[in-house]
């Protein structure tokens, strides 16, 4: 009898446990055979797809997200040059990959979004792909389904960012390390290069992926030595991964160079030292809440009933030293490296460059809920807390995402109609230029400076057909109502909260009209004085 595991049975009959690769005990399953797993299989990536495109266009484009949109007008060979490096933290691989599908398809939020969607949903086949390695197609196609439905993943197929492009990266960087670490010495060029090209593309991807190939050659490296402990040829295989890390590093040397110039920037200094409140941020965006549409409180509840259920029930499973070196600890490594790192030097530090985290958490949840060895109830109570988990997270990105993004495009709807040929529209001084130079087609903005404010930097980079908003004092926008000018300034949320009421006062004798209807913006409006 074909199963899904390719485990053994005694006596020609299914047993209640067989044993998975890795050396752990998996509960009996119904058998599968290898067409209905990739029916199976199939079926999932494409619901998954489905799932991800759901109202993939319901919230406008947000701040980071329209700069992406204008980043890929730019020529190729601006994205790869010095100066380029030097405007954008992100390394020029998602945009490289964005531009000709921007170039096919457009620059609608559905077009764009999509892109994310689609390495979301290719990144299913592979975390199987991935699990077979440590597990039977069965609890691989768990392990595909759990990490589908994770909530981070589906909130950032939904953005066009980087993100996205790190899970299937790190996938098939593992896979190849994995395979080069294992297979007959005949076998181990393919993986190799598996395992440098993606290497390659994690460094272009995310600037933070030093951090992940760091971890996975610690792993690799440990695994190696005591493979071949004792061997004349221990450190041969040593020498062949030194090799391919140092053509990789060369590669690289432009990122690098912008990675180190990248610490303390203005624009990540925004980013806090990890604390308690940090961490349970991070536990509740790799698993319930990845952009705080739930309340904190009961996402912290949930994101630790499920890391605690989750640790005793992997604890019971006992999933092998092959899971524990690839799996658990270089997501570990990376989490310990980068936390490290911005407690100790300038903090760097968001939850979301852990988003290749959810491919291991998937695999060894796959596993220890297929395992026989923890009791019934813990695997139980620890998948009821995932589906929680999982449900919560959903519906918070479906229904509740539009409301805690800067609604652009509604403004634009709103505002445009109303503009006349004499009008001003200010915006805040944190306030994103783009949002109404995208949906008002390169709208002419100044940018209030307000008296005795310092001034907030911002990145050289103005995309064409637009200008830099120039900065006015406090005494323009008086000026402009009193010389019959109707004035606009929109404030972002940061803007909003520190400046909505200095702005009031802007026009002596004049209170401008409120107006917060769309999401996250303020709008405060001075008719042009009689």
């Amino acid at each position: 009898m074909a199963t899904w595991w390719h485990g053994t049975t005694h006596g020609g009959a299914m047993s209640g446990r067989v044993m998975e690769r890795g050396g752990y005990a998996a509960a009996a399953t119904p058998a599968f055979g290898t067409r209905s797993t990739y029916a199976a299989l199939a079926l999932l990536t494409l619901a998954a797809l489905g799932l991800k495109l759901y109202r993939i266009d319901a919230a406008s484009y947000w701040a980071d997200e329209l700069f992406s949109v204008f980043w890929v007008r730019e020529s190729l060979g601006f994205l790869w040059s010095a100066q380029a490096f030097e405007i954008e933290t992100t390394p020029p691989l998602y945009y490289t990959l964005l531009k000709p599908w921007a170039a096919a398809f457009g620059s609608s939020e559905l077009a764009i979004r999509s892109f994310s969607a689609l390495l979301s949903a290719a990144t299913i086949p592979l975390v199987w792909r991935l699990a077979r390695e440590f597990t039977g197609p069965g609890t691989a196609l768990l392990a595909a389904a759990i990490f589908a439905l994770n909530p981070m993943q589906m909130q950032f197929a939904q953005e066009a960012r980087a993100y996205a492009l790190m899970p299937p990266l790190y996938v098939l960087a593992l896979l190849g390390l994995m395979r080069f670490c294992r297979a007959a010495p005949a076998r181990r060029d393919g993986a190799l290069a598996l395992y440098g090209v993606a290497a390659l593309g994690l460094v272009y991807a995310h600037a933070t992926s030093a951090f992940t190939l760091a971890a996975l050659n610690i792993c690799a490296g440990l695994w190696l030595l005591r493979a071949r402990a004792g061997s004349a040829f221990a450190w041969a295989p040593l020498l062949r991964l030194a090799v391919v890390d140092a053509v990789v590093v060369v590669l690289a040397i432009p990122e690098i160079r912008a990675i180190l110039a990248q610490a303390g920037r203005y624009d990540i200094a925004w980013i806090e030292k990890p604390d308690l409140i940090g961490l349970f941020n991070l536990a509740n965006t790799l698993l319930v809440d990845p952009i705080f549409a739930l309340r904190f409180r009961i996402a912290s509840i949930v994101s630790v009933a499920v890391l605690a259920l989750f640790a005793l029930v992997l604890w019971r499973a006992r999933p092998g030293r092959l899971a524990w070196v690839f799996l658990a600890t270089p997501a570990a490594l990376f989490l310990a490296m980068t936390l490290g790192m911005s407690l100790a030097a300038s903090p760097f530090f968001i939850p979301r460059i852990a988003i290749f985290v959810p491919v291991p958490f998937a695999i060894l949840a796959a596993m220890a809920l297929a395992s026989a060895r923890p009791p019934a109830w813990l695997r139980g109570g620890f998948a009821l807390a995932l589906v929680v988990a999982t449900a919560l997270g959903l519906h918070g990105i479906l229904t509740v995402t539009p409301q805690i993004k800067e609604n652009w495009r509604g403004l634009a709807a709103v505002l445009g109609p109303q503009l006349g040929a004499r009008d001003v529209v200010a915006i805040g001084p944190r306030t994103n230029m783009l949002g109404l130079g995208y949906y008002l087609d390169g709208l002419k903005q100044d940018r209030w400076q307000p008296d005795g404010a310092p001034l907030i930097p911002l990145a050289p980079f103005a995309p064409q057909g637009m200008t830099e908003a120039e900065r006015v004092p406090d005494a323009r926008i008086a000026d402009w109502v009193r010389q019959g000018k109707r004035v606009w300034l929109v404030l972002n949320p940061r803007d909003g909260e520190l400046l909505t009421q200095r702005a009031m006062g802007l026009v002596p004798g004049q209170a401008p009209r409120l107006d917060r209807r769309q999401a996250m913006l303020t709008v405060l409006v001075w008719d042009a004085a009689p």
